[in-house]
């Protein structure tokens, strides 16, 4: 599926709220979205030679550091179409292994064309390429895995009301602390069993 930079950014949008909630800070949600979104390069023309994740080493600012650019002699803004000239890479001679590793994965790849396409971005999980974007599977890949608990069974149990499993197992899990701090500052008359329910049954 071919995406475009600003849908891109929304499928990162999309993903933060998924994952960590509205509330949570997007600058460090975004390095965590960032890994899955993977340019493919064709003409080279908008893929950022920097930031852009397009080759296995990641985004080159971080794989060559704050030097790269020195090193390289492409500016920060450049795009992956600058780094070439007359259809062939214009590249200095590698002097670090990380260099070494780039210029051996750009004779694997073509060379970027104005004869060619536009560059595209997906949204890529374990090296496959989505053509939407998968909450369940984003999830599967960056979540703490746990193994289930002797109470698995008890709170998620074939045919439950889904709102009343996820209150027993935030209960559970001891999440629900604002009984306990009323509790501790004398304003509750008890913080023991909030699950009950009490029923008065009138005979006449």
């Amino acid at each position: 599926m071919m995406l475009s930079c600003q849908v891109a950014c929304s499928i990162i949008l999309t993903a933060l709220v998924w994952i960590h909630g509205i509330g949570s800070r997007f600058s460090s949600l975004r390095q965590l979205a960032r890994p899955f979104i993977v340019c493919t390069v064709q003409n080279g023309r908008s893929a950022s030679f920097w930031f852009d994740q397009w080759t296995p080493l990641g985004a080159l600012i971080d794989a060559l550091g704050p030097s790269g650019p020195r090193a390289l002699r492409i500016t920060l803004q450049a795009t992956v179409s600058e780094a070439t000239t007359y259809d062939l890479w214009n590249l200095p001679a590698p002097r670090s292994d990380e260099v070494v590793a780039l210029h051996a994965y750009l004779t694997t790849i073509h060379v970027p064309s104005g004869a060619l396409d536009s560059d595209f971005y997906s949204w890529t999980i374990e090296g496959v390429k989505f053509q939407s974007f998968s909450s369940s599977k984003t999830w599967n890949t960056i979540r703490e895995r746990q193994p289930n608990r002797n109470w698995y069974n008890a709170v998620w149990l074939k045919g439950n009301t889904p709102k009343h499993a996820f209150h027993m197992w935030v209960a559970v899990n001891d999440k629900l602390p604002t009984r306990s701090r009323l509790a501790a500052w004398g304003n509750a008359h008890s913080n023991h069993m909030l699950l009950m329910l009490e029923i008065n049954i009138k005979i006449t």
